[in-house]
């Protein structure tokens, strides 16, 4: 019982909600989506999308892989569900090799999925493969144009990358403004002045940094945070 089950293989127990901010493309991948939780006495055949939807949340399990996502994987080879959930157990164990290549067969499945382009994306980085996770991001982002969250994900690898290589802060600057005209955020603007100064630009840099301080403020962050963003005008 509980939120952390899934009683029958109806409806889950959970509604999903929006992804929030742009999740670090930098890390570890497996944090965006978490463990994955199937009911074990759910036939494989029987688990409706909205349960496979629901096993993105986050669930943090240890062990092996959960018998009924393996038995939903080999039975439905073709199933972008069975791939990803699969791939995120797998993460989750450490076993990022087979996670990787189950992402990329999810995003060779359906090319517009952004969460299995941005998922593949931060497998790569997180093993050092910033060339690699570019190219899957400018892939994705040309199958799915639209996409703010590959969007943000592009400009933040453009802006910071470790390989200096990957990075292009002149690509980076619409990306991220784009990103801020359709969402506002504190970070996205954070996002163009970072932008803009990794590009040279570096009046405008300031002037959208000291929208960022004003930004800060008005939604009532801690003042030390603020002196730290002021730091960044001089």
């Amino acid at each position: 019982g509980g939120d952390d089950d899934i009683a029958d293989c109806g409806d889950p127990d959970g509604n999903g909600g929006d992804t929030g901010d742009v999740p670090s493309l930098i890390g570890d991948w497996t944090a965006s989506y978490g463990q994955v939780l199937i009911d074990s006495n759910c036939p494989p055949e029987q688990v409706p999308k909205e349960t496979l939807d629901f096993l993105k949340q986050p669930f943090f399990l240890d062990g092996a892989v959960p018998a009924a996502i393996r038995i939903t994987f080999d039975e439905n080879p073709d199933l972008r569900d069975a791939h990803f959930n699969l791939a995120v157990s797998l993460g989750r164990l450490g076993r990022t090799q087979e996670a990787t290549s189950h992402l990329a067969r999810a995003v060779e499945i359906d090319p517009t999925d952004e969460e299995a382009n941005l998922a593949l994306a931060q497998a790569l980085a997180t093993a050092g493969r910033f060339a690699e996770s570019r190219k899957v991001l400018e892939q994705g982002l040309e199958a799915a144009p639209q996409s703010l969250l590959l969007s943000g994900a592009l400009a933040q690898l453009l802006i910071a990358s470790p390989d200096p290589a990957v990075r292009d802060a002149d690509r980076a600057v619409p990306l991220a403004i784009r990103l801020q005209q359709a969402q506002p955020t504190l970070q996205n603007s954070a996002m163009v002045a970072a932008a803009l100064g990794a590009a040279g630009r570096f009046q405008e840099a300031a002037d959208w940094q000291a929208r960022v301080v004003e930004q800060a403020e008005a939604a009532g962050i801690d003042s030390e945070r603020i002196e730290r963003m002021r730091s960044d005008l001089v």
